[in-house]
């Protein structure tokens, strides 16, 4: 639900999509989305906005990596 409040569509989608009892939520936030005009497509992936917004997912990803392996 974090996800979907912060804007992080894809990722939220790729999460549910991986739950097998959350597939069928998937696909449907999906549609939604995508009727909304709120999904990346391929065709916007070479834009500045969005190569910002992976690198700082990756780093927001490492991070939290990194701070799960350090209170362990």
């Amino acid at each position: 639900m974090c996800l979907l409040l912060t804007g992080q569509f894809e990722t939220a989608i790729d999460l549910l999509n991986q739950i097998e009892q959350f597939r069928c939520h998937a696909v449907h936030i999906g549609i939604y989305l995508h009727e909304s005009r709120l999904l990346s497509t391929a065709s916007k992936t070479d834009s500045p906005m969005c190569k910002f917004y992976i690198i700082y997912q990756k780093m927001f990803q490492l991070s939290l990596y990194s701070n799960n392996n350090i209170n362990n």
